[in-house]
């Protein structure tokens, strides 16, 4: 071996040395974490450090949620129905789009409806609350007073079948204030086993963006102050009024924070709750 290359060795030694012996503070420190090691553990730690930033296991089939990893751990737990939700969904779409495909037919804008699980949820007329639905470019109906329907959904399994209906811009007393939510009910194959007029409570969430917590919640009650013609069994001529209220006002929803954010990317997402 040459003396350049003895040189060369020695000093890659020395530099290996030097490096093993460096420690560091971890790159989520500000955040909380008192973790501090050597350089080269610091990939592995990160893998495990409860204050790195993570996305939610599901995201790959529509839950959006991020958060420090010990937060997203309670996340996993108590979303476990919601995503359960979002699987079958997802299940669902993946049968028809093979069904559509081996028939010849494929549906032209499938990539965009499977990129919008969430806002399909509230669109499958077999699903039951809870109910996630996501409204998309709703600036533009804000600023056009356009209203936003979902498709169909059961108050809870043979219950009570009804759409979801939004008013960005608000309605009645609301409007150019608000964010109004109304129900419909329609009529569904189980109206004649179940009691009319519908009683009872729906709580609405608008979700918060950022985190999973600080939602909007508001309660909407069917109770005997309910007017009959939003509570009582549709007929075959359909249901001209719903049920509703003010959910939020304009300045709490666009009063984002470090924390809390409800309008994100042009898009809301509303939860929809039996009590």
């Amino acid at each position: 071996m040459c003396r350049n290359e003895e040189f060369s060795s020695v000093l890659n030694k020395q530099i290996d040395r030097e490096v093993k012996e460096l420690t560091v503070h971890c790159t989520n420190s500000r955040a909380g974490c008192a973790w501090r090691g050597e350089l080269r553990a610091l990939s592995t730690h990160r893998r495990i450090c409860n204050y790195e930033v993570i996305q939610c296991d599901y995201y790959g089939i529509g839950c959006i949620q991020k958060g420090y990893r010990m937060v997203m751990q309670d996340h996993n737990k108590e979303k476990a129905e919601e995503h359960l939700a979002l699987g079958m969904l997802k299940l669902r779409s993946m049968e028809r789009f093979i069904y559509q495909t081996m028939m010849g037919s494929v549906v032209k804008n499938w990539s965009m409806q499977l990129g919008s699980l969430s806002e399909m949820s509230a669109r499958s007329c077999d699903l039951v609350c809870p109910v996630i639905v996501k409204v998309s470019a709703f600036i533009s109906k804000k600023r056009d007073d356009e209203r936003w329907n979902s498709n169909s959904f059961y108050s809870h399994d043979k219950g009570y079948k009804m759409r979801l209906r939004v008013y960005p811009a608000g309605i009645e007393g609301g409007r150019g204030t608000h964010l109004s939510v109304f129900l419909f009910l329609l009529k569904g194959p189980h109206d004649d086993e179940l009691t009319w007029p519908l009683r009872g409570e729906f709580e609405f969430k608008l979700l918060n963006q950022i985190r999973d917590r600080e939602h909007y919640s508001g309660t909407m009650v069917y109770g005997d102050l309910t007017s009959n013609s939003n509570a009582e069994r549709v007929d075959d001529g359909g249901r001209v009024y719903g049920h509703g209220f003010q959910l939020i006002s304009n300045e709490d929803l666009l009063d984002d924070t470090r924390t809390c954010q409800y309008l994100k990317d042009d898009c809301i997402f509303l939860q929809v709750s039996k009590l």
